[in-house]
């Protein structure tokens, strides 16, 4: 919410989840608290962007695959990036890839600095 971005592209993927008769909730704040509270939102996207230090990243990817259904798609930024800060989120998606928790399907950068690593939930009902 704090970058001059987040507005212009709120607007774009609300008039794309319109056209797609679903619904887009943006959550700001600090995902450590807001996640647990969303635990009945059957997510089909989720886009962690934001502290980069390992141990909040793997917490929001935790938390986040406790949302995550079969057809969620998990998107993490800042992942095999030449940025220091990308040290963090690349090492905590990486320990969930190595442990089976998630399958990284894919992969994009626009740039240096934004490594997007896309991914899907491995986790069963039984693990989490």
């Amino acid at each position: 919410g704090k970058h001059s971005y987040t507005e212009p592209l709120e607007r774009i993927v609300q008039r794309v989840a319109a056209e797609r008769d679903s619904t887009h909730i943006l959550l700001i704040g600090d995902a450590a608290e807001m996640l647990p509270r969303v635990q009945h939102v059957d997510f089909d996207l989720v886009f962690i962007d934001g502290n980069h230090a390992y141990e909040a990243v793997t917490l929001d990817l935790w938390n986040s695959l406790q949302l995550a259904r079969e057809h969620t798609v998990l998107l993490v930024n800042h992942i095999f990036t030449e940025m220091d800060e990308g040290v963090g989120p690349t090492r905590a998606w990486l320990d969930a890839v190595r442990r089976g928790h998630v399958e990284q399907i894919g992969w994009h950068s626009c740039c240096t600095r934004h490594g997007i690593a896309i991914g899907a939930s491995r986790i069963t009902d039984q693990q989490a």
